[in-house]
């Protein structure tokens, strides 16, 4: 019970900085008002998917919100440009974006996964940059600073209304799991808070404190992720110790170019 009391204490200090209600912050962070007020009222812990979400949308420390630690933050709003990833405002930064501006527009996704149970609702992201879209490129950068603000105003991010919330879009490198993941498409993908919500068989991306995997759940077995590819020519898979799996993230969908 100390950790759900800790955390309302922490979400009232930071609601109360924000000046705003419960529902705009939600409103702001694309997150269902219902989780905020359960936190608030200590009947659930802050969560790192509803930590993500915050500091994405507010200048403040995931960190103060997961532990206490550090300082809070300013709280305030964070422009919409350097969220959006519409422009980089770092002069020094402005060849990098130069080269985002060359590349194609990636196509909508026309195909989905089935739902899951922990991202239940859609269509709530209608016109908000909810998605990051991390290339092959930008991967081992990704993995190691995506914390870190100057590197995510350098990332694009768009508006994906079929999911709730944020969400990550992943270039699929290799051929490993072909025929359902081809190279160079993408997946769209949701954080999920651990690996109890990993399933058998299931797609997953595994983010460790190198890179991106994109692979098949197995099991559990002694403290390391067994995981597969779907193309039998790439296995067996040298497992993932639970102690390096930083982030996992479940496949909503993917992008098909028409």
């Amino acid at each position: 019970m100390k950790n759900y009391e800790e955390s309302a204490a922490r979400m009232a200090l930071f609601v109360e900085k924000t000046n705003k209600s419960q529902a705009e912050i939600a409103r702001h962070a694309s997150l269902n008002s219902a989780t905020l007020s359960r936190i608030a009222s200590g009947k659930q812990v802050l969560g790192k998917t509803v930590i993500s979400a915050l500091s994405a949308a507010f200048d403040v420390n995931s960190e103060w919100l997961l532990t206490g630690k550090g300082e809070m933050g300013t709280a305030e709003l964070r422009p919409l440009d350097l969220v959006a990833s519409a422009r980089i405002i770092d002069p020094d930064a402005r060849e990098a974006e130069d080269r985002r501006l060359k590349e194609p527009e990636l196509p909508y996704a026309t195909y989905k996964e089935s739902r899951t149970d922990y991202n239940v609702s859609n269509q709530v992201s209608r016109d908000k940059p909810n998605m990051w879209l991390v290339p092959i490129k930008a991967q081992a950068g990704f993995a190691k600073r995506f914390d870190d603000p100057v590197f995510r105003g350098q990332m694009q991010r768009v508006a994906f209304p079929m999911v709730m919330g944020e969400c990550f879009g992943f270039e699929v490198e290799g051929k490993s799991m072909q025929p359902k993941y081809d190279p160079y498409s993408w997946v769209v993908c949701t954080l999920i808070d651990d690996y109890t919500w990993l399933r058998k068989g299931k797609n997953y991306v595994f983010q460790t404190y190198e890179g991106i995997y994109i692979k098949q759940f197995d099991q559990i077995e002694d403290n390391i992720i067994r995981m597969v590819s779907i193309n039998p020519e790439y296995n067996p898979v040298e497992g993932l110790p639970l102690s390096e799996t930083r982030k996992l993230y479940a496949i909503e969908g993917k992008y098909v170019k028409e």
